[in-house]
């Protein structure tokens, strides 16, 4: 292969014995000579063993959202087929038990999308999980097949400040530049984008910004603005809130004031 980033090898139906079969690509590189490898352990079954398929598996998950990962389960053995949701890294094997759906399922053959679902906040930012599928034929003794999914929960930006300057000015004549800095997130999830509102209404205990400043942008985490007076019950301070998404729309926010 001169430019292709992929290559698949077909092993025609009934081609292979039961057993087991390792199989090694070895990729060299064409202006170096440099040789990498990887291979793949493979089980071959005389039995109809159920077959799994994850679909849709994100980059990124935000765990302020429903969690939820699709496996398709096939088979065309007469026999019913037993299901089973674990955990393939045991360091975080609790987390499974969040599903919000049965781990164990008896199912009839045939077709069926079996289903892992997390609420929100049930699972930890920044952090990769392995979550296993696990299928075999009723009556059976062993596991026929499985399939693993790995999730990649998305994290906020952290570490950000909002500036202000000047910190005193005159309502509609003064113009404030607010600027937000020192916001860091993983490589993957830049660029970061910035929104920055105001709020000069008191007596709210929810933080109704009534004004956009900025809306997000990739490139400017800068906004230059006059305001308008703040609330006399607060000494006519007007607070201020910087919202920075990344990416994949996981965002943090600081408030000033």
């Amino acid at each position: 292969l001169s430019s292709s980033t992929s290559s698949v090898l077909t092993v025609p139906k009934n081609s292979l014995d039961a057993g087991k079969y390792n199989f090694t690509v070895i990729v060299e590189s064409l202006q170096t000579s440099s040789v990498s490898s990887v291979s793949v352990f493979v089980v071959v079954s005389n039995s109809m063993v159920p077959s799994l398929s994850f679909s849709n598996i994100l980059e990124k998950y935000n765990t302020e959202n429903y969690i939820t990962l699709n496996c398709t389960v096939s088979s065309d053995s007469l026999k019913r087929i037993e299901l089973e949701w674990t955990s393939a890294d045991y360091s975080v094997a609790d987390n499974i038990r969040m599903s919000i759906l049965p781990l164990e399922l008896t199912i009839e053959p045939g077709l069926f999308m079996s289903q892992l679902v997390f609420p929100p906040f049930s699972l930890e930012g920044g952090v990769t999980f392995r979550f296993q599928l696990s299928a075999r034929l009723e009556t059976e003794s062993k596991r026929n097949s499985f399939a693993i999914a790995e999730v990649r929960t998305n994290r906020p930006p952290t570490g950000g400040e909002l500036w202000i300057e000047p910190s005193l000015g005159e309502s509609l004549a003064t113009l404030f530049t607010l600027t937000a800095v020192g916001w860091q997130a993983d490589t993957s999830d830049l660029p970061l984008s910035y929104s920055i509102s105001s709020l000069a209404r008191a007596g709210s205990n929810s933080l109704d910004f009534d004004r956009l400043l900025k809306s997000n942008s990739p490139i400017s985490h800068i906004a230059t603005t006059s305001i308008g007076q703040g609330d006399e019950s607060t000494n006519f301070t007007v607070r201020f809130e910087v919202k920075v998404h990344n990416v994949f729309g996981c965002y943090a926010t600081k408030i000033s004031g």
